[in-house]
């Protein structure tokens, strides 16, 4: 048996959250919304193209141009994606970076935004071959002609769901189901008092269409930005056909997840957030299509309002974002998101495989993928994406806590962790106590600094086999847990093999100047905690390096100094 500090190689644990490369079962689309035919449409038909090459004009903002614009000086630019040229070199690029289709925002067939969907169904580039569609239906438009004007909606559809490039899946026991997303569904959307039973009514026409032309029932995700509240409107919308993944609406995704701060927050906390998004979905009970954002950033559009939306103030959360990610940042998350499908390959939460990249080419609103011009960083983002969607195969990750050889004398295990960010673990040597080897503490959350991110504890058994399953030991509600540090007494005359655990304790989203440190202890290894107390007033701290423990009433006595004057640590 080997020491238990030779052993702390084996904690490759709670660091991790998912594994690394593309399952067979993943299918990726990227969502398209196409306004960006600048001002070749005239007015008032090419509204959009005109709108957002406003919106992109100002040298701030030149930053997100795709490939295909021309900057023309420091507050014009230039850009038509209506050219097939463009079109064909969109494909090729998506194609070649594993991305299996496009999810085209859908708009009547003879609208100016249609124009690009028209042209990628189109295409005779080699790689249109090996790329797909789907459509996202906007429930404004969808009902804008009232019921009357629903057959016409239905027909145009299920004629585009016919086509062999139209993406299907197999769920629920039954194959050849076209998918379809629903974006910005709303119970009055239909007029003259309509509700949910309206949309129930509505896709129950589309879904019988569907079937009578000799294909499964549309395979429906309702796009929500909270899961809560998307499950309960597509329960509603069901009705007596049953609640998520049975009857009509399947499954929950979302089309962006708007969020970040006045100043900016990290990509890292948009991340977060949309792990937890995943997770918060599949504990609704319904599938899920989990979306993988590539931003949040509508200063844009702060700036130079758009016609159809309400003007947005600089400060107002309508304005709040993320700052961009770094093509790394982006391909972990999409990995992330493949480990999410993975782990539920076949069947459970995300039997389909969709994974859903927003966006394509949401320039304005700064979640896009698409190569940008060559000195803005070209196709890295992409690039990223790819690494990931076209690397072989993996198992996913075993959270299982088993202990395993690494093959270079190393020994590893994965724990399972209560959240899905996890971080700072933090080892103690537990042979002297008997109960077992290894003691380990980090903090867990939706991401660093969530709200009620909490302190998580776990042990390595006698034997060195095997760690027990992460456990909450330390949660303060609405704040934000860090830094872990251990300590077992068990040295010197002194020692009464008392376990202490010491972490910081700050306002969510606040930083560290708010940070307070707290305790709590065991008798047991960690079996049982005290309830954790604050062990300073004084603000601002942040705990993080081993104690080394000396001589009582030596100049090396373990004291806390602050604001307060000392006291002994234990």
């Amino acid at each position: 048996m080997r020491s238990a500090a030779a052993r702390f190689a084996a904690v490759a644990a709670a660091t991790l959250v998912g594994a690394r490369g593309a399952a067979p079962s993943v299918v990726a689309g990227a969502i398209r919304w196409d306004a960006w035919f600048g001002t070749s449409v005239p007015l008032p038909a090419g509204m959009p193209g005109w709108a957002v090459t406003a919106t992109l004009s100002p040298s701030p903002w030149h930053d997100r141009l795709p490939f295909y614009a021309t900057v023309l000086n420091a507050t014009a630019v230039a850009f038509d994606n209506n050219v097939q040229a463009a079109i064909d070199a969109e494909i090729e690029a998506a194609v070649g970076a594993g991305i299996d289709h496009f999810a085209f925002v859908q708009y009547p067939p003879s609208d100016a935004m249609s124009a690009s969907l028209r042209l990628v169904l189109g295409s005779t580039a080699p790689a249109k071959a090996r790329l797909r569609f789907c459509l996202i239906a906007q429930g404004s438009w969808v009902a804008s002609n009232g019921t009357a004007g629903l057959a016409a909606y239905v027909n145009a559809t299920v004629a585009l769901f016919r086509r062999p490039d139209y993406v299907r899946v197999a769920a629920g026991g039954v194959g050849d189901r076209p998918v379809l997303y629903l974006f910005d569904i709303e119970a009055g959307q239909w007029g003259n008092g309509s509700t949910y039973a309206t949309w129930q009514w509505a896709l129950q026409q589309l879904s019988a269409a569907t079937q009578a032309a000799g294909l499964g029932a549309p395979y429906l995700v309702l796009m929500t930005f909270q899961a809560t509240a998307g499950f309960q409107q597509a329960v509603a919308i069901n009705g007596d056909t049953g609640a998520p993944p049975r009857g009509l609406i399947a499954a929950l995704s979302a089309y962006a997840l708007p969020g970040g701060s006045a100043s900016g927050e990290p990509y890292a906390a948009l991340a977060g957030a949309s792990r937890s998004f995943w997770a918060a979905c599949e504990a609704t009970g319904a599938d899920v299509a989990p979306v993988v954002p590539a931003g949040w950033d509508r200063r844009p559009r702060v700036q130079t309002p758009v016609p159809w939306e309400a003007p947005c103030q600089s400060g107002d959360p309508c304005s709040y974002f993320y700052i961009m990610p770094q093509p790394s940042e982006l391909g972990n998350l999409t990995a992330d998101a493949v480990a999410f499908v993975a782990a539920h390959a076949g069947t459970g939460a995300t039997a389909t495989g969709l994974v859903l990249l927003s966006a394509w080419n949401e320039f304005d609103e700064g979640h896009y993928i698409a190569p940008l011009l060559p000195q803005d960083g070209g196709s890295a983002r992409l690039d990223a994406i790819g690494a990931v969607l076209t690397s072989p195969p993996r198992q996913p990750t075993p959270f299982d806590g088993i202990v395993r050889p690494a093959g270079d004398g190393s020994e590893y295990a994965y724990l399972p962790p209560p959240a899905v960010s996890n971080h700072a673990a933090f080892v103690v040597d537990l042979t002297t106590t008997g109960s077992a080897m290894l003691g380990v503490a980090w903090f867990s959350g939706a991401y660093e600094e969530a709200p009620n991110c909490s302190i998580a504890y776990a042990t390595l058994s006698t034997d060195g086999a095997v760690f027990s399953p992460g456990v909450i030991v330390s949660l303060a509600m609405n704040k934000s847990n860090q830094n872990p540090v251990l300590w077992l007494n068990d040295t010197g005359a002194g020692g009464d093999g008392l376990l202490h655990l010491w972490h910081t304790t700050a306002g969510a989203n606040a930083g560290e100047a708010t940070a307070q440190l707290r305790h709590l202890t065991s008798t047991d290894g960690g079996t049982q905690w005290t309830a954790p107390a604050p062990f300073s007033a004084m603000t601002g701290v942040f705990d993080r390096n081993r104690l080394i423990a000396s001589p009582a009433g030596s100049a090396g006595e373990q004291r806390l100094r602050s604001r307060e004057g000392a006291r002994p640590l234990v």
